[in-house]
């Protein structure tokens, strides 16, 4: 079963989250959303099925045990958050997505995840 974890579920997260349910639901994939704003979190998945967590995303230990096991992350955090992110999926052996420009460190990046057969995509 793929396991997607979403970082972040501000403002523009809810298209892409109505969208990731409804294919989750049709392809058996687990989808798990993170923020640490619960009111947020409450408000853009209110009944989508999937699973949520409010935790405090900055936290790396926290980070790290979102990302470990799971198959694909998308991060619709902060641009200044994406590198700590695209790290752990290095770490975790995770493809990433991203809703922003490739940043000098993330272009860093490129060969090590290509060593490893991972995509990481930013816009």
């Amino acid at each position: 079963m793929m396991r997607i974890v979403v970082l972040g579920s501000g403002r523009s997260s809810w298209y892409l989250l109505n969208y990731l349910a409804e294919k989750s639901a049709e392809k058996g994939w687990k989808l798990l959303v993170c923020d640490r704003d619960e009111q947020a979190l409450q408000n853009h998945t209110k009944g989508l099925p999937l699973e949520i967590r409010v935790c405090d995303i900055a936290n790396t230990e926290v980070l790290s045990e979102l990302i470990e096991g799971s198959d694909i992350v998308i991060s619709l955090l902060p641009p200044t958050m994406h590198f700590a992110v695209a790290q752990l999926c290095l770490k975790w052996g995770v493809h990433l997505a991203t809703a922003s420009y490739v940043s000098a460190e993330m272009k860093n990046l490129h060969s090590s995840a290509a060593a490893k057969g991972l995509i990481f995509l930013n816009e």
